[in-house]
């Protein structure tokens, strides 16, 4: 698993980092005369730099930030405040969500029980699971492994594609999913597919299982896999807010950014996404995967 204390820390370094360097390279560009509207900008910096590091904390304590859950409440309850601060008159739009709550979800193989993830948009087994030989994509096996693409911002969802999507698509009882990043660990992927789910049940297994579970697989080694979950019913939350634009006229622009996920996404963050239109699907029919922060 990643050292999330440690990526949090890395994180909001790099973002004051950035505030910084702004304030000096404004204050380094500017003329003599100019120095005092730049030591003036310098401070309004720092204020954005502490009020950034005042809404990161602020999050952070709210616990594990998953669609639908009591956290997740608690944090639209936050915005809506948040919101009514800045002067902007927020909504809440609820709307009906069947979340996917893991129960049981491990390999059993050659003595061993190895926890992992689930794909979400994908199918799912009873207590029981699902038995057979483990072999490598390509062969007959019942159950088979692969190796995700590592994750690049440059090509989204590539880590989806390949031997992922070969697999899901293929005839076999299961697929184990080891998922790679930019160190061992366990990168779980995006559910794009959660309104409809498809293929067999998928595991997602830490990379730093790999070497052990490719030689298994070499071995045409008997594995059990379960992916035991339970559906609940409920109701999740989008928080919205509009801002009159100084011309009427013009068809209303909207920032939207994810505020919960479909998993544990405490300390994760997306890019605000910009939409020339208003985009209503996007807490429903995308609902696995993104849920905007506040619309404007």
């Amino acid at each position: 698993m990643r050292n999330s204390g440690t990526d949090e820390f890395q994180r909001r370094a790099l973002l004051l980092a950035g505030v910084r360097a702004m304030a000096v390279a404004l204050a380094g560009s500017v003329s003599t005369p100019s120095r005092l509207f730049a030591t003036e900008q310098m401070s309004a910096f720092d204020g954005l730099e502490q009020r950034l590091a005042g809404a990161v904390e602020a999050y952070d304590s709210q616990g594990n930030h998953r669609t639908a859950t009591a956290a997740d409440n608690g944090s639209a309850e936050w915005l809506v405040r948040q919101t009514r601060q800045l002067g902007a008159q927020p909504s809440v739009e609820s709307f009906p969500l069947s979340r996917i709550d893991p129960l049981s979800c491990h390999l059993r193989v050659a003595g061993r029980r190895i926890e992992g993830v689930p794909l979400f948009d994908g199918m799912f087994t009873g207590a029981e699971g699902v038995h057979g030989t483990l072999g490598v994509l390509g062969s007959d096996a019942d159950i088979v492994l692969v190796e995700t693409e590592p994750f690049t911002l440059i090509e989204p969802r590539k880590e989806l594609g390949g031997p992922v999507a070969e697999a899901r698509r293929g005839p076999h009882k299961g697929v184990v999913i080891l998922t790679r990043g930019s160190r061992p660990g366990l990168f779980l992927l995006n559910a794009p597919s959660f309104n409809a789910p498809f293929g067999p049940p998928a595991l997602q297994i830490s990379s730093a299982e790999s070497e052990w579970l490719r030689a298994r697989a070499q071995e045409r080694a008997e594995v059990s896999l379960v992916a035991q979950v339970e559906r609940t019913s409920t109701q999740a939350i989008n928080v919205t807010a509009r801002i009159a634009g100084s011309d009427p006229g013009l068809a209303p622009l909207v920032i939207t950014t994810p505020r919960s996920g479909w998993w544990e996404c405490k300390r994760a963050r997306r890019r605000p996404r910009l939409l020339a239109r208003d985009d209503t699907h996007v807490g429903r029919s995308c609902t696995g995967t993104r849920l905007p922060v506040c619309r404007v």
